[in-house]
């Protein structure tokens, strides 16, 4: 099985995913928190957030890839703070903010969004849980995560846009889950996590 939080930075994935892992541990199961991969790029000297380029966004979708297929083989329930397709809007957004020409954008966003169907048929997520934004106060103490208000209410509509636009994408496994939890409830988040997966 295949857990995903998505969203923005600093809305509660990274706690929602822990706690959600402890649970599953306490039942008996083989579980596992994949790695961050955007951390794992940045520890390489590459740039990420609002400064990032292709170059540091490519790195970060291929390494997320590469690490579910790996930890999806040893775990029985592998659980992603962030998945494909946080990260492929931080591309997105990338490369809508180049100079690229309009063809070449185009070709580029094509081949990533192949690259990304053909993971969602090979490796599919078995729940989606999208993690809105509830206040504009957020850990900044993190070295990893931009302090930029803005630029995470973007990468949040963003998100939103593509999950209206692109569903055809979440659908690729019929078995595939998306929940998004309620904005107003996140004191019930866990336990909304928790009576979906009927842990």
């Amino acid at each position: 099985m295949k857990i995903t939080f998505i969203g923005t930075h600093g809305v509660g994935k990274t706690g929602l995913a822990w706690t959600l892992a402890g649970h599953l541990k306490k039942e008996g199961n083989s579980v596992e928190m994949l790695p961050e991969a955007a951390r794992m790029i940045a520890d390489m000297g590459y740039k990420i957030n609002e400064n990032s380029n292709e170059k540091s966004q490519n790195m970060i979708l291929k390494k997320q890839i590469s690490l579910e297929n790996h930890y999806s083989r040893k775990y029985d329930i592998l659980i992603c703070d962030r998945s494909v397709i946080d990260n492929f809007v931080y591309l997105i957004r990338v490369l809508k903010n180049s100079k690229t020409k309009k063809s070449e954008l185009d070709k580029k966003i094509k081949s990533y969004t192949t690259m990304i169907k053909d993971h969602f048929e090979k490796s599919p997520y078995d729940y989606i849980f999208y993690v809105p934004i509830i206040s504009k106060k957020f850990d900044t103490k993190d070295k990893y995560r931009s302090k930029n208000e803005t630029f995470r209410e973007e990468i949040d509509k963003l998100l939103k846009n593509y999950l209206k636009t692109s569903r055809i994408l979440l659908s690729a496994n019929s078995k595939t889950r998306f929940i998004a939890l309620p904005k107003k409830s996140q004191k019930n988040w866990n336990m909304i996590v928790k009576e979906t997966l009927r842990v």
